[in-house]
């Protein structure tokens, strides 16, 4: 028995990208893609009505179907969205049906966590953005400038103008339009046409449930929209509305029976999540204790520190009282140097006086006459010396070096 995606020998991705209904065929997986290509041999006809999805899936089934041995030929029958236009790049060849649209945007998502989660979040979507624009810049001939434009725009193709923008390689015109669009609610895009709008208020207006992006429903545990029609299965005789169970309806026994490989994806998701949670705590706590060291006047060492995503406040203080002293070093120096450049001011006086003359200090050589001489003229060595025999002797003993003056 073939492989529930393989019609007619040929390729049938209807539905939503990346996660398939527990209770109904709509929808399909990368994984169902793998094995369903190892059912073909040779060249391969994929025909795709699809809103779009997870853009992780989409990437993952067009490098499936690059790697295929054989021609690879895409037919686009209603829609091809979002992550569905990235599949439709895989086509050698690339058919937009009668009434067919392409949908080209940046991939978006949704996080619930902390800033640095939310910050982690904007840069993959940033990485993935520029993978999506690699492919359609490889497809179109254009820059991947052009194309991360094209996508930023949300910019919408029929047959032939996505002919004429390089992202198809055909257009059927004529005829009825071939295959219907799946149920969901177009205006969770931004730009989407009026018809797919008009289309979306009459199934709301019938009661349908219709899923959106960033509106999940209880077929996308993943926070991802899954309502759709046209099971594979049916795609050639018709298209029929997927049914699916209110979310209070869901438990966790039917989730692990149907979808056990999403449940280990959610667990393994949490534990990154409490990973994240715990590093960015961790995180919050280095910064705060850097800030309440109070470290003034050395801001930019503080900012670097911060930044750094390394410094523990322990090592951050170190740094500081490095800095702070070399700081108090550089200022001592700098006060140092002052005072041997500035002139010391002295206030002038009323009646300025001229200088007494100073007297000349006579010359005394340095022998018993001139020491006698300086004997005669001193009154005051007169009184401390007896005789100036007793003051010679001792400037005698003095100069040679057995005697010396100790200070009182």
């Amino acid at each position: 028995m073939p492989h529930r995606l393989i019609v007619n020998d040929e390729l049938v991705l209807y539905g939503y990208v990346g996660i398939a209904s527990w209770f109904d065929e709509s929808g399909f997986t990368a994984r169902e893609v793998i094995e369903a290509l190892a059912e073909i041999e040779g060249d391969v006809v994929v025909r795709i009505n699809s809103p779009g999805g997870i853009a992780t899936e989409g990437s993952a089934i067009y490098a499936a179907l690059v790697a295929h041995d054989g021609t690879v030929t895409v037919r686009i029958e209603g829609i091809a969205a979002s992550a569905a236009s990235v599949i439709a790049m895989a086509g050698e060849e690339i058919i937009m049906a009668n009434g067919s649209l392409m949908m080209i945007h940046d991939p978006a998502g949704v996080t619930i966590g902390t800033a640095a989660d939310h910050r982690a979040t904007a840069v993959a979507l940033d990485v993935m953005a520029g993978a999506m624009a690699r492919i359609y810049a490889k497809r179109s001939g254009k820059s991947v400038a052009e194309a991360r434009a094209i996508m930023q725009a949300e910019t919408w193709f029929d047959g032939s103008e996505a002919v004429a923008q390089g992202f198809a390689t055909s257009d059927e015109t004529g005829g009825a339009i071939e295959a219907a669009v799946p149920i969901f609610d177009y205006r969770s895009f931004q730009h989407a046409p009026d018809r797919l709008v008009a289309q979306a208020d009459r199934w709301r207006s019938e009661g349908r449930k219709l899923a959106a992006f960033g509106q999940p429903t209880a077929s996308a545990i993943s926070t991802s929209p899954a309502t759709v029609v046209a099971s594979p299965a049916s795609a050639s005789t018709g298209t029929k509305e997927a049914t699916v169970p209110e979310m209070k309806d869901i438990t966790l026994s039917m989730v692990r029976e149907q979808r056990g490989d999403l449940v280990k994806e959610l667990l393994a998701s949490a534990d990154v999540t409490a990973m994240a949670t715990a590093s960015a705590a961790a995180e919050r706590d280095r910064i705060l204790g850097i800030e309440n060291l109070g470290a003034t006047g050395h801001d930019a060492l503080v900012a670097e520190m911060k930044a750094d995503g390394k410094t523990s406040p322990a090592e951050a203080a170190l740094r500081i009282m490095g800095a702070e002293k070399a700081t108090r070093g550089t200022r001592m120096q700098a006060l140092a140097d002052a005072d041997k450049t500035v002139p010391v001011a002295t206030a002038p006086t009323a009646n300025p006086q001229p200088a007494a003359p100073v007297a000349p200090v006579p010359v005394v050589a340095a022998s018993p006459d001139g020491w006698k001489a300086e004997f005669v003229a001193s009154a005051d060595l007169q009184a401390e010396f007896r005789s100036v025999e007793a003051y010679v002797a001792f400037k005698s003993a003095t100069a040679d070096g057995r005697a010396r003056i100790k200070a009182a």
